[in-house]
């Protein structure tokens, strides 16, 4: 999220981790990069930057405002639910085309942003992919391919690879000097699909006389897990079947909530968009109640729920898209 800040996008402070105070005079700050997720440096922003406080988030940058304020954050880290977040107290889109030295900050925020592909995932979840090699011998030919997982769909990679549809994989070909490392950063769309898959990464070498590839090893297997929102529901509901309640209103409550799980899931198997506008409310409702059930342990059900929750607004986009 960046420095556009105004009612529509108020709500998403709680996210951020930020309390929003209106905006510095000044224009184009100083920023200097400070936390562990960028390279220490001091580069500068475009325009007027917000002034914020921080509100459970964790400064990654400040901005050199001057005077007796001295600095504030410039850009803000923190986690939400499963997610993560960062706000950017600056426009960076317009900062990045006056000062082309943003680029790694962009990189290592979406780096950041964007789940690990070896954690699990949401069907049809953005995923990145860092792969890497090292030439400890002689200057080389190298093809690197990676197959990807049945039903992810390619997005992009950079370097740019080959895509064989035939194999469903992405293709490197490129000449490593010896003690040379080749990095690529690979973005996939994960399947729908709720089951365990893996992004399989051969590396070769090339002969020189014949062209041909000789692997290097085995390929590298990176395990991708799909989640399945019913056999994450059927998880919330056991856990809250099994919570020790001793007091009845208390009971009574996770009675109720047990049922709105069960029609919410009922609801996102019938489909059409309404019936998961419905759901989505209901999940959302029950997520709300989970406090109520005094000093139980609920986060394994928030997290599931969570989880549920966008499945189901991910089938719901697709539904009103469709029209």
């Amino acid at each position: 999220m960046d420095s556009e800040h105004d009612q529509r996008n108020g709500v998403l402070d709680e996210m951020a981790g930020i309390r929003w105070k209106g905006k510095f005079g000044p224009t184009d700050l100083a920023v200097d990069l400070t936390g562990p997720l960028y390279t220490p440096q001091r580069l500068y922003s475009s325009g007027r930057s917000d002034r914020l406080e921080l509100a459970g988030g964790s400064a990654q940058a400040r901005l050199d405002v001057g005077g007796p304020r001295g600095d504030a954050p410039a850009i803000i880290g923190n986690t939400y639910g499963a997610g993560r977040v960062l706000q950017f107290a600056f426009d960076l889109p317009s900062s990045f085309t006056k000062e082309g030295a943003w680029q790694p900050v962009i990189d290592s925020s979406l780096q950041q942003v964007m789940r690990p592909l070896g954690d699990t995932q949401a069907p049809g979840a953005s995923l990145l992919a860092r792969l890497g090699v090292r030439n400890l011998g002689p200057a080389t030919a190298v093809l690197v391919s990676s197959a990807l997982p049945a039903d992810a769909e390619y997005v992009s990679s950079s370097p740019d690879g080959t895509y064989d549809g035939d194999k469903h994989a992405i293709n490197w070909s490129f000449t490593l000097e010896s003690q040379q490392s080749w990095d690529a950063l690979l973005a996939l769309r994960a399947p729908l699909q709720g089951a365990s898959y893996s992004l399989d990464t051969t590396v070769s070498t090339i002969d020189p006389s014949t062209g041909l590839p000789t692997p290097y090893g085995q390929p590298l297997a990176l395990a991708v897990k799909v989640y399945d929102a019913e056999q994450l529901a059927q998880q919330a509901i056991a856990t809250l079947d099994g919570l020790a309640l001793s007091r009845k209103q208390e009971a009574r409550l996770r009675d109720r909530m047990v049922d709105d799980v069960r029609s919410a899931m009922a609801a996102i198997q019938q489909g059409s968009a309404t019936s998961l506008d419905s759901a989505i409310v209901q999940l959302v409702n029950v997520v709300a109640q989970l406090p109520q059930l005094g000093s139980a342990p609920t986060r394994p059900v928030h997290d599931a729920l969570d989880r549920v929750i966008r499945e189901a607004q991910r089938r719901w986009s697709v539904k009103t898209s469709q029209g």
